[in-house]
């Protein structure tokens, strides 16, 4: 049971209270209003976000403009 406070993260479905993280990009599910819990959001979301971020600039400089 959750309360108006605790909520429920879109990635490990486990309640968490607070305003919760963006969870992007790995969900996008309810038109972007999903939210993860702050556990999930470092050990899964910051990652990926810096892994993309690398690949970005990899590519960039392999690609001259």
């Amino acid at each position: 049971m959750t309360t108006d406070s605790t909520k429920v993260c879109s990635l490990c479905e486990q309640p968490y209270e607070g305003y919760g993280n963006n969870p992007s990009p790995l969900t996008d599910r309810l038109g972007g209003f999903d939210r993860c819990c702050d556990d999930c959001n470092e050990e899964l979301v910051v990652p990926v976000r810096a892994r993309l971020m690398e690949i970005r600039e990899l590519r960039k400089k392999a690609v001259p403009r």
